[in-house]
């Protein structure tokens, strides 16, 4: 449902408030309607409603800057030609939902005090200066002169800084650190990994090749998630119900010293709890089974190290003498897996500490007792050459 009440206007120029905005010249100076009029709403109930009142909007004078009505052909100021700039080509005339706090039927806009008119009024024209100037106010501008509005912290740099504050000490944990001592020692070791090629009892439901099985067994070999059976229980649920419909009115400004109420009913809700029994599934872990077969079977094993060591600049390999085997399936053969050395650098900074550091074997070669190293030693105590 739509209707039409008519609106108010207050005069710029002697400050009459409250004028009806049927009325072109304001009752008090007699100063016609002119651009920086702003109609506003008082009473909007359905009594208030106008018959037969014109939707269009005032055009404005462009040599005297009176507003006329849409059926006039000539400013009924001036006698100037009608011109194609209407109200709402100034003012805002969107649809707005009306305010009214106190639910009287008369909006909240059309109660405010003389002195909060004269502050809109006074805004108002001043943000009309401000836009002929080329620009709009700014917002934290005050009667009394400009300010600049500080920016709001951003919520998360207390966050960032934390995190920054961690990856840093991460960081320099992390980091190799400046190193300086005097060689107190060179030492180093080597290590020779053997396996030995073994007999060994193994089982499980798919032998490897060459297996001897020697038993099988029936035995679970996984299982299988099923559905059981389902079982009931209750669970509280909520739910949005309409609970009753209110009344919605918005305005819209006709540009013309009237407003189109539009009434809607919008729904009210409410939330709701109720107790629903549902359904869910139990579930059932059955066995499957298969063949387990137990059987023997060679594999390499480590059995041994040949491990040498010194605290010189000969680093050596241990002697490896690895079996052979003449038994079955060759039982007790040898084989070499592998070999790892390290080189270690021993020495004395100037508060007296020892420290040992791990360092790589091309440098080791070229470090002498009675040197003085400027290094760097990560967290894991390798050294490094300075760049």
């Amino acid at each position: 449902m739509s209707y039409i009440v008519e609106g108010y206007w207050d005069c710029a120029f002697c400050h009459t408030k409250g004028i009806k905005g049927s009325a072109r010249e304001c009752p008090g100076c007699g100063k016609p309607r002119g651009k920086d009029v702003e109609f506003y709403l008082k009473e909007y109930s359905e009594e208030n409603a106008i018959e037969d009142a014109s939707t269009e909007a005032d055009w404005l004078c462009e040599f005297c800057d009176s507003l006329n009505p849409a059926e006039a052909e000539e400013c009924l100021s001036c006698g100037a030609k009608r011109s194609e700039t209407t109200y709402k080509d100034f003012r805002e005339t969107a649809a707005e939902e009306i305010s009214d706090a106190d639910g009287n039927m008369v909006a909240d806009e059309g109660e405010i005090s003389e002195d909060e008119r004269d502050e809109v009024i006074y805004a108002r024209e001043r943000a009309d200066r401000e836009k002929m100037r080329g620009r709009a106010p700014a917002p934290d501008e005050t009667e009394s002169g400009g300010g600049q509005q500080k920016k709001p912290w951003p919520k998360f740099a207390g966050i960032a800084a934390a995190v920054a504050a961690v990856l840093f000490l991460v960081y320099w944990m992390l980091s190799p650190s400046s190193v300086s001592f005097t060689v107190d020692e060179l030492s180093w070791e080597r290590n020779i990994a053997v396996d030995a090629w073994q007999t060994v009892d193994e089982s499980s439901f798919d032998p490897p090749s060459g297996a001897r099985v020697y038993d099988t067994k029936r035995e679970i070999k996984s299982y299988n998630h099923v559905i059981d059976h389902y079982e009931k229980y209750q669970e509280q649920v909520s739910e949005r119900v309409i609970d009753h419909y209110e009344t919605k009115r918005h305005k819209k400004d006709l540009g013309n010293g009237k407003f189109e109420i539009t009434e809607t009913k919008e729904p009210v809700y409410k939330t709701k709890t109720k107790t629903v029994t549902k359904e869910r599934p139990v579930y059932a872990d059955v066995p499957v089974y298969g063949t387990k077969s137990y059987y023997k079977v060679e594999k390499w094993s480590h059995v041994r190290d040949v491990h040498t060591s010194g605290k010189d600049k000969n680093p050596q390999w241990g002697a490896l003498n690895l079996a052979q085997s003449s038994r079955e399936h060759e039982v007790g053969k040898e084989r070499e897996s592998g070999r790892a050395e390290s080189y270690y650098v021993t020495g004395t900074d100037k508060n007296g500490r020892q420290n040992t550091y791990k360092v790589d074997f091309a440098w080791w070669q070229t470090i002498n007792v009675g040197d003085k190293i400027e290094a760097k030693a990560d967290s894991n105590g390798h050294l490094q050459k300075k760049n």
